[in-house]
C-alpha cells in the first residue's frame, strides 16, 4: 500500500513538471543538442501508447508501437512498420 501511494505521488509530480523526463536531464548532462526533445536530427527511442497515461497510469501498459534507433516496431509482433519491412526472427522455442 505504501508503494502504491508513493508511486501515485511520484506520478502526480511528473505530471506537474513535464520536463522532468526530457530536456532537463539532457541539459544537466550537456546533451540537449542530441537528446531531450523530439526534433529533426535528434536521437530518440520512444514508446507509442494506445491510451492516455495521464488519465490513468495503468494505461502505461497499453503499448502500441516502439521506436528504437530510428526504426518503428509494432509492439505485439516486434516487426518493423512504416520505416522498413524487417520481421522479427523467431526465438529458438518458436
Amino acid at each position: 500500500m505504501v508503494f502504491q501511494q508513493r508511486f501515485h505521488l511520484y506520478h502526480a509530480r511528473i505530471r506537474m513538471n513535464h520536463d522532468a523526463g526530457t530536456i532537463a536531464p539532457a541539459r544537466s548532462l550537456g546533451m540537449e543538442r542530441d537528446i531531450g526533445s523530439l526534433e529533426v536530427g535528434k536521437l530518440a527511442d520512444l514508446v507509442v501508447l494506445a491510451a492516455d497515461p495521464s488519465a490513468d497510469i495503468r494505461n502505461s501498459d497499453k503499448i502500441a508501437q516502439v521506436m528504437l534507433g530510428g526504426r518503428l516496431y509494432d509492439a505485439a509482433t516486434m516487426n518493423e512498420v512504416e520505416t522498413g519491412e524487417a520481421n522479427r526472427l523467431p526465438y529458438w522455442w518458436e
